[in-house]
């Protein structure tokens, strides 16, 4: 990105171009100031912008001060722009607590067993008993449902989950 910056200043020959950089993939832990930060490179010699700490820029466009700042009361009614910005808020972190919640659940799967029986010898490999075909059907139906039940993901669980995220969204 702050290539770019430095491509377009040189293309207008002049050093008022700049940047705002917002948090995402940022590397660098960083104490919250609630302010912009600047943006350099080169040790501070290559000025870019300002860095901004929230994850996406277009989080600024929903704060009240940034709009009324920029608009102004005579275009908004800052009061009524506030209770359906802290509404709509409300409304979407259901929305989101509901998708942590199966997020958080999710099962990541391992694979299918392709061997069943005792485990045996010094290796501890898998060998059935008996290798006959309803020996083996048997033990193909085993592994599925031993499968099926450690791989499966619980209603009640991720439920469980949602309320608890409902609470912090």
């Amino acid at each position: 990105m702050g290539e770019r910056i430095v491509a377009r200043r040189e293309a207008l020959g002049r050093d008022t171009v700049y940047g705002i950089l917002d948090g995402d993939f940022i590397k660098d832990c960083i104490i919250p100031i609630n302010k912009p930060r600047r943006w350099d490179a080169d040790h501070g010699r290559i000025h870019f912008g300002w860095r901004w700490e929230r994850k996406e820029i277009e989080n600024y466009l929903l704060d009240p001060l940034v709009i009324e700042r920029a608009l102004g009361n005579s275009i908004i009614n800052m009061k009524d722009y506030t209770q359906e910005l802290k509404h709509a808020s409300e409304t979407i972190s259901i929305y989101q607590a509901a998708r942590t919640a199966l997020a958080s659940n999710r099962r990541r799967l391992s694979n299918l067993s392709s061997a069943f029986g005792l485990e045996r010898g010094k290796e501890k490999h898998l060998f059935p008993e008996k290798l006959d075909e309803i020996s083996c059907v048997d033990g193909i139906c085993e592994t599925i449902d031993y499968y099926t039940a450690t791989q499966g993901i619980q209603k009640d669980i991720v439920l469980k989950s949602f309320t608890q995220y409902k609470q912090e969204c």
